[in-house]
């Protein structure tokens, strides 16, 4: 078989007089979810072996059917020079396949917030921007997911989504268009049966059969687990738990039903934070996990992002407990005489029978999942030597793998906002009576995920003033002048008969006013005022630099003081008022009482705050009042779990 390779700078531009045609032997591997790689050996003393530096791209490219078509490649990443078995030195090239390339580049900082299916395509749009220029197709819808991206690369990003809503993705050459990736949630059936069994001329002219000439089993139940308990980001108590959520992956199911996921029965339990994986405690001993997906936190601390966010805490649980609801037996097999097409992420049946002495026996009749594909490319042409396949769409887990889920944690806590514990104490003082009504204000804001508790403890005593007296007196002066007047008299006189005399200032000449004398002797005189008038004296006095306040500290008495079983409060929220009866009592703290508000102010099921202003409101019952007052002392306490807010 003719095949070359070209060798391209960083635009993907060919370099140098030609190709290296003198490549003795290639091997391309190509894998599920997952960066492939390549290796080639050409003759070291090759003039163009100068093109082959680190970091240059290599498409290794062969006629195929008459066609020149991409088999392979990536970029260069480990070189090394050996003398071969008849003394000829030779150069070995390795490195990354394509997908490398979206593991360079980062996904920056921005919010996945729309649908599930629109949260995959603005992902997979990133691979489409300038410097990468792919292309991609999503095939098969996904559960509702929001995610915030924060500075991940791109196929780091792209794994961990695929994880948590169970889609795997592969490269897969498109119209001659190498770096394509296709997204997928099932997968195909190959209709390819490898067996260990059949004649090999026969299998050979079967495009739908290859034979297994070798096979390595491993098998792994150390992940097999039945319960898992799932905590988002968040650190002890204040960590996002999935008491918010409200449905199941599939966007339909009720989180209080049980769900039906691929044959396998889930179960929610709210209570516990946890989910079960019925179907396999039917068949195995309970096993339990904890996990962190310290990546899953609300984008804001919205009611509608922090239960978005606890749904997409239940389909990561359901993924991880779905992709180990049984032991992993992963199959390495070398074959031969594949010529069918065969894509990583499709199934294939695989037979297998054999028994020898000493080894345990081989009795496998399975479909399978093609997890890893390596072809060969050689002068006998292009071939599948070898075939990575399991029981389930996962890899196994490897010592190092979690060392880097570890190390991807961190980052994560950094990139990340992380919620934690909070407590802070409102005080306030108050003054009460008949007429006035005592309202403590505190928030429960944007800030807060999740509320543990809100006490109010507050105390009652006298009204305590800053003023002991006000007082002062004061002499006034008034200068009023009364106006010339006449008030007519009429007075009855020793049968002498009725006789009506002017009385007053200037009455008659009379300076003042009359006296009336009959046989030498005084009268009384007697008035009748009805035709009398008057005239009022109008005015402003000015006294206060007279009076003065005396400061000091007064307090009121005992006696004109209401006692703390005088008093009712409520919430903002609550209908009706709750009289306090002495019983709120705080032992070992004479004189406090405390009450209780946490489940007036949030939620019971999924402890977020109902509102962000709250408050508190204190009065004197209407059976008690006396015309007295109180002062009432208070403290408000809020335990919560808050979370930054990202302002970008």
């Amino acid at each position: 078989m003719r095949f070359w390779i070209d060798v391209e700078d960083m635009d993907h531009n060919r370099v140098g007089e030609g190709p290296v045609i003198n490549a003795t032997r290639c091997r391309v591997r190509e894998r599920l979810s997952q960066v492939g790689d390549f290796d080639f050996e050409v003759f070291a003393t090759d003039p163009r072996v100068a093109l082959l530096t680190p970091r240059r791209g290599v498409s290794i490219m062969g006629l195929v059917n008459g066609a020149v078509t991409y088999l392979g490649g990536g970029s260069i990443e480990d070189l090394r020079t050996h003398i071969d078995s008849d003394g000829t030195p030779m150069l070995s090239v390795k490195g990354p396949d394509l997908l490398r390339e979206l593991v360079r580049i980062l996904a920056g900082q921005y919010d996945l917030n729309g649908t599930g299916d629109t949260n995959v395509d603005s992902l997979l749009d990133l691979i489409t921007l300038t410097p990468l220029e792919w292309e991609y197709t999503r095939v098969g819808s996904s559960p509702a997911f929001s995610a915030r991206l924060a500075y991940e690369s791109i196929f780091n990003s792209m794994v961990t989504i695929a994880e948590k809503t169970g889609a795997q993705f592969r490269r897969e050459e498109n119209a001659g268009e190498p770096r394509h990736v296709r997204w997928f949630y099932t997968s195909d059936d190959s209709g390819i049966l490898a067996t260990m069994h059949g004649d090999p001329d026969s299998i050979r002219d079967n495009p739908s059969a290859c034979l297994i000439t070798d096979i390595e089993i491993m098998e792994d139940a150390y992940d097999l687990k039945t319960h898992v308990y799932a905590f988002g980001a968040g650190e002890g108590a204040s960590q996002m738990t999935m008491v918010g959520a409200t449905i199941w992956p599939d966007g339909a199911t009720d989180i209080l039903d049980d769900y039906t996921y691929e044959g396998q029965q889930y179960r929610h339990s709210a209570s516990n934070n946890r989910i079960i994986n019925i179907t396999a405690t039917e068949s195995y001993p309970r096993d339990e996990i904890a996990l962190a997906f310290k990546d899953i936190a609300p984008l804001t601390n919205s009611v509608a992002d922090v239960t978005a966010a606890a749904n997409f805490l239940v389909t990561a649980a359901v993924e991880w407990l779905h992709a180990h609801r049984q032991p992993l037996k992963s199959y390495k097999l070398r074959v031969a005489g594949l010529d069918a097409p065969l894509l990583v992420g499709q199934s294939l049946r695989v037979q297998a029978r054999r028994y020898r002495e000493g080894e345990k026996p081989i009795d496998l009749d399975e479909t399978l999942y093609v997890l890893e594909k390596e072809t060969t490319i050689d002068s006998s042409g292009l071939r599948v030597t070898g075939l990575v396949v399991a029981n389930m769409r996962r890899w196994p887990s490897t010592g190092g793998e979690v060392v880097a889920r570890e190390l991807a944690s961190t980052k994560v806590l950094s990139s990340h906002p992380q919620s934690g514990p909070n407590v802070d104490t409102i005080p306030y003082r108050e003054h009460v009576d008949d007429d006035h009504t005592a309202t403590l204000w505190f928030w429960l804001g944007e800030e807060t995920t999740t509320v543990q508790s809100v006490v109010v403890r507050f105390r009652v005593d006298p009204l305590r003033s800053t003023v002991k007296t006000v007082g002062g007196s004061a002499s006034v002066a008034i200068d009023a002048t009364v106006p010339d007047h006449v008030h007519h008299l009429t007075v009855i006189g020793n049968g002498v008969g009725a006789l009506t005399y002017q009385v007053g200032y200037g009455a008659g000449g009379t300076a003042g006013g009359l006296r009336h004398n009959i046989n030498s002797s005084d009268h009384e005189i007697a008035t009748d005022a009805s035709d009398g008038g008057g005239e009022a004296i109008t005015g402003t006095v000015d006294l206060s630099s007279a009076i003065s306040a005396v400061y000091g500290v007064f307090d009121e008495s005992g006696g004109n003081t209401y006692a703390v079983t005088d008093l009712e409060w409520k919430t903002l929220d609550d209908a009706g008022w709750t009289a306090v009866d002495g019983s709120e009592a705080v032992s070992g703290a004479a004189g406090w009482y405390q009450v209780d508000i946490t489940a007036n102010v949030s939620d019971t099921d999924t402890f977020r705050p109902t509102r962000a202003a709250n408050n508190i409101q204190f009065r004197v019952k209407a059976a008690s009042y006396a015309d007295k007052s109180v002062q009432i002392t208070g403290q408000i306490e809020r335990r919560t779990s808050i979370q930054s807010i990202a302002v970008y």
